[in-house]
């Protein structure tokens, strides 16, 4: 068993190298008996999940963004994705990376030739849409499948795609309520077809934080602090007309809030409504909370 070995008349007995290679030359016997179920593990197929990412309100004029793909299960998925969709009547077809976009006529279809998503990892699809928007939203449901022998894939949330549509609007970010950050910016958008650049001038509330304050904002680097006045009968934080550059179709502008010292724990937090952004409509939620210290 061992050419590089031999056998000489001083080895009495069997030494413990010659135990470890018979052990090692008789493993293959002992695999067999095993070798079943570790073959049908091994060949387990991957099972995929497919969901198109819900809308969030305040950016509902974008459409929808991405597309989720999860595998839950202990095998690695690798092979081909079509997508199909009826088309839509007015908006252009979305793009999606690395995917191939057709049509039969009657549905938009995009195919990726290969696509991996390890075992236990969620892979996000981007969602491009070229443009141009239509006035309003369209929505149609997208459908998924794979190669059989590559493994399975269901659907298990939202499936409707939802395209942009022409809008010019101002909007809280969403994530403050809870968060010792607060809430970190307001931010106007534009899903038209022409850029917006008319100054803006914000209107706020006024904070005790803890004592009245004005919250400044950052627009392009630069600082406003804003002014306590009285507008209408209401005392508020009233900004100069601050320049804007809002691109057209997939634009937004940020106005940072620049937060003091805030509260003490979550009920240290204060809670209250963006009054206006120059005359632009607001979308969503328009609380805004303040910045709070963790405790």
């Amino acid at each position: 068993m061992n050419s590089n070995a031999p056998l000489t008349k001083d080895r009495a007995g069997i030494d413990r190298r010659t135990v470890l290679r018979a052990s090692v030359w008789s493993a293959p016997v002992i695999a067999v008996a095993v070798a079943t179920p570790l073959a049908a593990a091994s060949m387990e197929q991957p099972a995929l999940t497919f969901e198109v990412s819900p809308l969030v309100d305040v950016d509902a004029p974008y459409g929808t963004r991405s597309l989720r793909l999860s595998n839950p299960s202990s095998t690695d998925f690798t092979g081909p994705l079509t997508f199909r969709m009826p088309a839509m009547s007015e908006a252009t077809p979305f793009l999606i990376p690395g995917a191939v976009h057709s049509g039969d006529g009657n549905d938009d279809i995009w195919t990726i030739p290969s696509i991996t998503v390890p075992a236990g990892e969620t892979v996000m699809l981007d969602v491009a849409w070229p443009g141009p928007f239509p006035l309003a939203p369209e929505a149609q449901s997208l459908t998924v499948v794979t190669d059989p022998a590559r493994g399975t894939i269901t659907t298990t949330g939202n499936t409707e795609i939802t395209s942009p549509y022409q809008y010019l609007w101002a909007a809280v970010t969403p994530g403050g309520d809870g968060s010792p950050a607060g809430t970190t910016s307001i931010f106007i958008g534009n899903t038209t077809e022409t850029p917006y650049g008319t100054p803006v001038s914000p209107r706020l509330p006024l904070w005790t934080l803890p004592v009245v304050a004005a919250v400044p904002l950052s627009v392009n680097g630069t600082r406003y602090p804003g002014v306590k006045t009285l507008e209408n009968n209401q005392l508020l934080v009233a900004y100069p007309d601050i320049p804007v550059a809002v691109e057209a179709r997939t634009g937004k502008q940020l106005f940072t809030l620049l937060w003091g010292a805030g509260g003490v724990g979550v009920n240290g937090q204060q809670h209250r409504a963006l009054i206006s952004m120059g005359g632009l409509s607001v979308l969503g939620d328009i609380l805004i909370h303040s910045r709070h210290r963790a405790v």
